[in-house]
């Protein structure tokens, strides 16, 4: 079970220092770009989906007991 937990925060490290290489290259906007407005502003549909699906998948697994439990 550690091993699982070293996996997934490596993992998430990876993920986070891959943002904000992204972060980095992604050219600077002005402000009062695109119009958008609201927490749905900065991330794509794709990616939102993408999330929904990872969250969906982590409450079914802790309230099945595959995850989280001892």
């Amino acid at each position: 079970m550690m091993r699982l937990i070293l996996v997934l925060l490596v993992l998430a490290a990876l993920v986070m220092a891959a943002q904000a290489v992204l972060d980095f290259a992604r050219p600077a906007r002005r402000p009062g770009g695109s119009g958008a407005a609201g927490a749905e502003a900065g991330m794509p549909p794709p990616f939102r989906l993408v999330a929904y699906l990872l969250l969906l998948a982590l409450m079914v697994g802790i309230s099945a007991g595959w995850l989280g439990a001892v």
